[in-house]
């Protein structure tokens, strides 16, 4: 589970391969919480979705 703000993340993953449940929440002015926090951890992680 990822804390990406106002929405929420979880990601499930078995064997690297992945699925994602992303609540977007309310659109910041700062950008993207999946290019921020989502990308990088599943980039981290080796998880291909």
């Amino acid at each position: 589970m990822l804390d990406v703000g106002h929405g929420l993340a979880v990601v499930i993953e078995r064997n690297g391969k992945g699925v994602l449940f992303f609540d977007t929440g309310d659109l910041l002015a700062t950008g993207s919480a999946a290019e921020r926090h989502i990308l990088p951890m599943l980039n981290w992680r080796c998880i291909e979705l």
